[in-house]
């Protein structure tokens, strides 16, 4: 077998262990984040795994969007849990109802 069987499968693999993070995790928002976080860095792992096989500018730039995309979701959910913690509110996920306006 290729290299390339191994490479999608350990970002598979990846992936997976980021999807059964989120569904055992129904408390704490940080962990939610950081699945979720786990969930992207694999599947940016498999986009840059098939640029390498291709070399093809379509998937590098699939990379950086995708990067791009990351980087904001990882600053407003940061950005999130200050501003909960500053108002002395919980980080559980359930609490997020205040959010509805």
């Amino acid at each position: 077998m290729s290299n390339l069987v191994y490479f999608n499968f350990f970002c598979f693999n990846i992936i997976i262990i980021g999807f059964i993070g989120v569904m055992i995790n129904k408390k704490n928002i940080i962990y939610f984040l950081v699945c979720l976080e786990i969930i992207y860095n694999g599947i940016l792992l498999l986009v840059l795994f098939s640029w390498f096989n291709n070399f093809n500018l379509a998937s590098f730039s699939y990379y950086l969007i995708i990067l791009t995309v990351v980087a904001s979701e990882a600053v407003v959910g940061l950005t999130l849990v200050i501003l909960y913690n500053r108002l002395g509110l919980s980080l559980e996920l359930a609490s997020l109802s205040i959010l509805n306006g």
